[in-house]
């Protein structure tokens, strides 16, 4: 058992890191103090992640994919996520309590080596905040950080500390893959679901500007008051 959840873990790194350097289109049918996020200036110490802040836009990186009006396909029939995992502050964290504290919970799947997920995050940052009042909130999966003291781990707080993505984000483990990673073909990758954590819509793949998530997140949130 332990050789065939190494197996599969190894192959979903493969598929992820593919994804990533990639993009794929998005599936037609797919699932606090009002900081400003900003790149780090010269003085700060690079992000250790395979990632370069670079002097470019997120348009012209080479796999980023912004919609202008991001497809969401609701599902009537959604399953319900379940799993436990565990912060980069070692507190462990079950998705069913974590999901029960919003109306609604955002899930992104991303990883320390993907400039796509990166760009996105400080956007993602001030989404949490804004919308934190609105009953939601934002769930990071790290897909290639199993502990907090690897070198991916401490690239990951990095990230999150430049980005002001200063929203909940858990290590990736065997109950996520279990769950739902293992379906998951490139990231990043956008899951919503409801305070049960039952599955609101289709997956959404790719990265988006923040107009695009605040569109998609005011229709789901319209869903679920319906």
């Amino acid at each position: 058992m332990r050789k065939l959840t190494v197996i599969i873990s190894v192959m979903m790194c493969a598929l992820l890191l593919f994804g990533c350097a990639g993009a794929p289109e998005q599936p037609s049918d797919a699932a606090s103090d009002g900081q400003e996020a900003s790149r780090p200036d010269a003085s700060e110490p690079a992000v250790d992640g395979g990632f370069t802040w670079g002097e470019g836009t997120a348009e012209d990186m080479e796999g980023h994919i912004i919609y202008p009006d991001i497809q969401v396909n609701f599902k009537e029939d959604g399953r319900v996520l379940e799993f436990a995992g565990e912060d980069l502050e070692g507190n462990s964290v079950d998705s069913k309590d974590f999901f029960a504290r919003a109306r609604v919970t955002m899930i992104n799947v991303w990883g320390t080596f993907c400039s796509p997920c990166i760009m996105e995050m400080p956007d993602l940052g001030e989404l949490s905040r804004e919308y934190a009042d609105k009953d939601f909130q934002i769930l990071g999966i790290i897909s290639d950080a199993r502990k907090a003291d690897s070198d991916e781990g401490k690239a990951a707080k990095d990230i999150i500390e430049q980005t002001k993505a200063d929203y909940t984000h858990l290590l990736i483990n065997d109950s996520m893959i279990d769950s739902f990673v293992s379906e998951i073909y490139a990231i990043p990758t956008t899951i919503f679901v409801d305070g049960a954590g039952k599955v609101l819509c289709s997956s959404i793949v790719g990265s988006n500007a923040k107009e695009s998530w605040a569109g998609a997140i005011d229709k789901v949130l319209e869903h679920v008051g319906e």
